[in-house]
C-alpha cells in the first residue's frame, strides 16, 4: 500500500520494494470460498488491486524492485511464476530476470558471490528451453538446475 510519499522515502533511502506478488495469488485462489472473514476479504482485495500498481509506481519513480515469492504461502515449485506477474505489472522481462539476478544478489549484500556468471562467483544456474527474455514463462519449466557448480537435476 506505499503511496507517492512512500514511495519517494524509499528512493531517497534505497529502500527496494520486494512485491511478492505470487503470495497474492494464493490469496487470490482462497477469496469467495468461505476461508478468510468479510473484513479480510476486503483487505485481500484491495492488496490484490494495489500490488501491480506499486510495481508500476516503483519503476516509474526509479525504486529498485527485487525479486522475492514468499513461497510458503502456495504451492512449492509455483515461484518462477513471480516473473510473469513482474512482467504483467509493468516490468520488461530482462529487467524480471535482473530483479532475481544481480539485483537480488545485492539487495542481500552478496553481490560479490552470487546473481552473475563470473570467475569466482557461486555457479548457481538453471537451463531452460527458450529465451526468458522474450517469454519469461520459460522460466517455470526448469530443465536442470546447478547449485554451487553441482548439477542438481
Amino acid at each position: 500500500f506505499a503511496d507517492e510519499a512512500a514511495l519517494k522515502v524509499m528512493k531517497a533511502k534505497g529502500t527496494v520494494l520486494v512485491p511478492t506478488l505470487m503470495a497474492l495469488e494464493g490469496v487470490r485462489a482462497r477469496i469467495g470460498k468461505g476461508i478468510y472473514t468479510p473484513t479480510v476479504e476486503v483487505k485481500a482485495r484491495q492488496a490484490l488491486e494495489a500490488a501491480g500498481r506499486q510495481v508500476q509506481r516503483s519503476k516509474a519513480m526509479g525504486v529498485t524492485v527485487a525479486f522475492g515469492t514468499d513461497a510458503g504461502v502456495f504451492e512449492h515449485g509455483r515461484n518462477a511464476g513471480e516473473f510473469v506477474l513482474m512482467v504483467q505489472n509493468g516490468l520488461t522481462p530482462t529487467e524480471a530476470v535482473a530483479s532475481a539476478t544481480t539485483i537480488a544478489a545485492k539487495t542481500l549484500g552478496l553481490d560479490n558471490e552470487i546473481g552473475r556468471i563470473a570467475p569466482g562467483y557461486a555457479a548457481d544456474l538453471i537451463a531452460v528451453n527458450g529465451n526468458p527474455l522474450q517469454d519469461v514463462r520459460t522460466l517455470e519449466q526448469v530443465e536442470w538446475v546447478m547449485a554451487r557448480g553441482r548439477l542438481r537435476k
